[in-house]
C-alpha cells in the first residue's frame, strides 16, 4: 500500500466527516421546508376540493344550469379533439410531403441544420396535437368526475365530508 492509497483514505474520511456535519446542520431546515410545502399543497388540494364541491352543489340545487354547464365542458372537449386530430394529421401529412419533396432531409447521417428547416412546421403541428391531446384527456376527466359526483351525490358528499369536514368550516386540524 502506497502513499496515494492512504491519501485517498484520509481525504475520504475528512470529506465524509465534513459532508456529514453539513448534512446534520442543514437537516432541520430541509425538514421545515418540506413540511411547509406539504402544508401548502394540502391547503391547495382543500381549496380545489371545496371549489369543486361548491360547483357540484350549485349544479345539483339548480343555481347553475346543469345542462348548459355540461354542454360547455363537452364543447371544449370536442374543440380540443378537433384541434388535436387536425394538428396530428397535418403533422403526418406534412412530414410525408417534406420527406418526398426534400429527400435529403431524411438522410439520418448528414446533420446539416439547414436541411431540416422544412420539417419545422410538421414538428410544431405535432406539438400542438400533443397539447390538444392532453387537453382532451383533462377535459374528459373533468366531465367524468362531474357526472360521477352528480349521479352519486350522497356518496360524494359523504366522502367529501369525511376527508375535508364541513365545507364552510375553514379551521381544520
Amino acid at each position: 500500500m502506497d502513499a496515494q492509497f492512504w491519501l485517498g483514505v484520509i481525504v475520504t474520511l475528512v470529506g465524509g466527516t465534513i459532508v456529514s456535519v453539513l448534512a446534520n446542520l442543514a437537516h432541520p431546515k430541509i425538514v421545515a421546508y418540506l413540511d411547509s410545502r406539504k402544508l401548502l399543497s394540502e391547503e391547495k388540494r382543500r381549496r380545489q376540493a371545496e371549489t369543486f364541491h361548491a360547483l357540484i352543489v350549485d349544479l345539483r340545487t339548480g343555481h347553475r344550469d346543469r345542462h348548459v354547464y355540461m354542454l360547455r365542458v363537452a364543447i371544449g372537449v370536442l374543440a380540443a379533439t378537433v384541434v388535436a386530430v387536425g394538428a396530428l394529421v397535418g403533422a403526418m401529412v406534412g412530414a410525408t410531403v417534406v420527406m418526398s419533396i426534400f429527400p435529403e432531409a431524411s438522410d439520418p447521417f448528414e446533420w446539416n441544420i439547414l436541411k431540416f428547416k422544412p420539417i419545422i412546421a410538421p414538428l410544431i403541428l405535432m406539438f400542438i396535437g400533443l397539447f390538444g391531446t392532453i387537453t382532451v384527456h383533462l377535459g374528459i376527466r373533468r366531465f367524468r368526475s362531474i357526472t360521477n359526483a352528480l349521479e352519486k351525490f350522497d356518496e360524494y358528499e359523504a366522502s367529501f365530508r369525511e376527508r375535508w369536514g364541513n365545507p364552510s368550516d375553514k379551521s381544520r386540524e
